[in-house]
Formats: C-alpha cells, structure tokens, sequence
C-alpha cells in the first residue's frame, strides 16, 4: 500500500518487515499522545506548562498533512494483522522534506517522553521498543531520501 500526503515532490519510502503488533502499538501511543496535545493546546496560552509549548508543533507536522499517512499507515498494519502476518511491507510516498522533519519529529517525540516520565503529560511514556522502532522508522526514512532535497 502507497501512503501520500498531497505534495507536488515526494519519495516513496519502502520500509519492509515492519513488526504488525508493535507498529500499531507506536501508532495507538501516538494517536494517543496527540490527542492530549491537542487538549492541552486549547487552553488558555497562559495556562500551558510551559515545557509542552514545543511540543505543540507536533501537531501542526504529525496531525496536519502526515494525518492521512498516519491513517494509511493503521490501516495497512491492521490489514497485516487481521492476515496473521507478524510484519509487513508498507510503501510510504512523502515530501522530499520528510528527513528534516523526520529527525524534528523525533528529538519532540523524546521531548514528549521526557514530560510524560515527568508529569507534564498524562500520557505514558512510550515505551523503550516503540521507541526503538520510531527511530528506526525515522533512520529509515531520512536515508532514502534524496540528499540534494534534505
């Protein structure tokens, strides 16, 4: 399955042999992590803790053009799952931009973990595998991509 945001440059990114179970597992924490963000961001600007100010740009970049990817991407694994298939292939078109935003992504990701360990956030830490597996994603993503366009 091909995930495309609307750009007029992308790649496709093939990431093979993604863990179905721990896929969804990432994407669930992450569904779950945004929608908390998106709580805290309709408060009073004032009444925001302070360390989630950055992290707000998660949802402008996870929750903004990447939501249909994202969305895609649960279906595909969900797919895999429900065939019994213990990973899967998924073929990911992005903007030619997605290693910056990849590795941004990933340093708000640590962030957001550190105010979740913390008590900034209510959401869980996510856990040390997901985290393994985001950055591989990432890593996965940013070498594929065409280094004239990074």
């Amino acid at each position: 399955m091909t995930i495309a945001p609307e750009s007029p440059t992308t790649t496709t990114v093939v990431l093979s042999k993604v863990p179905t179970q721990r896929f969804l597992a990432l994407i669930e924490h992450l569904e779950g992590l945004l929608g908390e963000l998106t709580v805290v961001a309709s408060r009073v600007q004032d009444r925001r803790p302070p360390p989630v100010e950055r992290l707000l740009g998660l949802l402008e970049g996870l929750g903004g053009p990447f939501a249909a990817v994202r969305r895609a991407a649960r279906v595909a694994a969900e797919q895999a799952s429900t065939n019994g298939a213990a990973a899967f292939a998924l073929a990911l078109e992005l903007p030619a931009a997605s290693a910056n935003l990849m590795a941004q992504w990933n340093r708000l990701l640590d962030e957001a973990d550190w105010a979740c360990s913390h008590g900034v956030l209510l959401t869980l830490p996510m856990p040390p595998e997901l985290v393994d597996l985001r950055r591989w994603i990432g890593a996965q993503v940013s070498a594929a991509l065409p280094l004239a366009r990074r």
